[in-house]
Parts: C-alpha cells; structure tokens; sequence
C-alpha cells in the first residue's frame, strides 16, 4: 500500500450511495467529495451531490492507518443540521466501501445505505530536481510484479496464491475477477457463496409465507449475508425459480469484493497484497495479487473452511443434495 509520504493530501472522490426505499427499490445518488487530509489520518471536507443543490460537510474524519490503507469514518452534516455518520473498508488507493445512516437512532431505519467511493484524481509533489524521466514510481504490469517472498516475477513461484482482475471482476473464475494463482483450482469458493445467495433467493421467490435461511454465524462471512439480504427482485416478473436466481446473485452489489475480503478473513492468514496495472489505448486494468508463504496449503486451507461453512449452513437449513 501507499505511504502518504509524497502525496498532497487533498483527494477528489467521486461517491456513489445506495438507499433502498420504503417500496424495496434501490435509489443510486452521485456525490462528488473533497477531503483536505489535516494530517496523515485526520480529514475533514464537502460532500457535493451532483444532481441538486444538496451538501453535506464532512467533520471529524479519521482513517485507522493512514489514507490509503485500513478503514475510514467520518460524520457529515447537512444544511439542516441532520447528521450522517460514514464508515467503511479502504480497499487500495483507489477505492473505499462502507455504509452510511443517520446518527440519531430514532430516525428511519431506511437511511442507512451502501456507499461505494473512488479517488479520480491523486497529485503528487516533485523535487524540482527530480529527473522527469525516472520511471521509479510506475505502475508494474502483474508479470513485473516481484514475490516480496522470493523475488521471483511472473507469478513463477510457490508464494503466488491469486491474482484479480479489478476492473472487470466478471471476466475471471468465480465471479470474482481471479484469473491466476493456487486458488484457480478452488472451486468451493464459487459453490459456497452461490449455495448461500440461491437459499436467500428462494425463500424470497416463494414470498412472505417463506421464512429466510439462517445465516453462517462466521463473523467474516457477515458483510456478505448483509449484501445478499439487502437483494430485492419481483418473482412475479419471473417463470421460474432458476431465472429469480440466477438474477438474484448477479443484484448482488460489490459481489466480488465482497466474496475477496470474506475470503481473507476466513484464511485469517498473513496474505501480502500487491497492486499492478496495464494501459493501453482507451483502455486500461487494474489488478491486486496476493501471495502467501505457501500458497498451496493456503488453498488448501480455504477449501476445507469454505466446505465445512457450507455442510453447516445446509444442516442448519435443512437442504439436502
């Protein structure tokens, strides 16, 4: 991860925030934002909404270990005194995911939503003397990247656990972007969270008289199930309860992250995460490659989890093969 060493400390981010309303549709407003950072975890700014003439200001910001890593809450005031309180996961230098909802606990419970944010401008200070043709700060395609292991590039190493392909998550195994490392070949990952959306979705397909399944308890699992619940389709659109769920899993919002961050905290395992990117003419890719000190037992490892949360969330819920 950055340091923020190096970085003017006032970002741009473009947010996107997520409320569902009273009648289980979902609304998408666009807030653009500007953090002056006060010190390397310390911020405060203004939240602008890009459609109408709306604004928040944002008071008492605070991220855990610094502005490009670890997790990040904030409070943000409006013209009428009503507060919101923020918080969530930064993901990389780019991006952060959390939720927002009213502080006052009387209020509405359906204020409380999703927000996706990401930083679309990043400045950097040079020395006047720097030579501007150092290329010592460049991005690494992900067979430049070195194993922080053994040194080894190209993946080409018993270190190299996955590689994911964040801008388009959907191209890669699982849903989830992966199209490289140990956990290529574990395909419990995709079996396991399609068990626990298809039982959500059914129940949801069959209505009212349904009840919902009963959630894993694996705290890491929760930011999932939370996402999985939040799901709202019209079964009556629907012929069949295959159709409801196939579409039902892809509603899901942030499913690959959502699925990757579940995964390292089951693994609760010192994973060491490396970002690259390629460019090339009007398009570009960014990726995020974890290594691990031996990547086949972790896969292992995970496979035996993920298979042990998925025998005890069918015997809670009484599914049979």
């Amino acid at each position: 991860m950055d340091n923020h060493e190096g970085y003017e400390l006032i970002e741009l981010w473009d947010l996107t925030i997520t409320e569902q309303s009273k009648d289980g549709t979902h609304q998408k407003s666009p807030y653009q934002a500007e953090i002056k950072w006060l010190d390397g975890n310390h911020f405060e700014g203004i939240l602008l909404h890009q459609q109408r003439n709306d604004s928040f200001k944002i008071l008492s910001g605070y991220a855990s270990s610094g502005p490009y890593m670890g997790s990040m809450n904030f409070d943000a005031a409006s013209k009428d005194g009503s507060v919101r309180h923020f918080q969530g996961d930064i993901i990389d230098e780019w991006s952060i995911y959390g939720y927002w909802m009213a502080k006052d606990l009387n209020e509405q419970k359906d204020i409380k939503a999703r927000w996706s944010a990401f930083r679309y401008e990043k400045n950097c200070f040079r020395d006047e003397e720097e030579n501007d043709d150092s290329d010592e700060d460049s991005e690494l395609s992900p067979n430049e990247v070195p194993c922080p292991f053994c040194d080894a590039r190209d993946a080409d190493c018993t270190h190299f656990l996955a590689s994911f392909d964040i801008t388009e998550p959907g191209e890669g195994k699982y849903g989830i972007g992966l199209i490289g490392g140990a956990l290529l070949d574990v395909k419990i990952i995709a079996e396991f969270f399609d068990a626990v959306s298809d039982c959500y979705a059914r129940a949801r397909y069959k209505g009212k008289q349904s009840k919902l399944p009963k959630a894993p308890k694996d705290e890491a699992l929760q930011p999932y199930i939370r996402a999985v619940k939040e799901v709202r389709l019209d079964p009556k659109k629907y012929n069949s309860e295959e159709g409801y769920c196939d579409d039902f899993r892809c509603d899901i919002d942030d499913y690959a992250y959502l699925v990757r961050d579940a995964l390292l905290e089951i693994l609760d395992y010192d994973v060491c995460e490396k970002n690259a990117a390629t460019e090339s003419p009007c398009m570009s890719s960014t990726f995020h490659l974890w290594f691990c000190t031996d990547a086949n037992a972790t896969a292992v490892m995970l496979k035996e989890k993920l298979t042990g949360c998925l025998a005890d969330f069918k015997r809670e819920n009484g599914i049979v093969d």
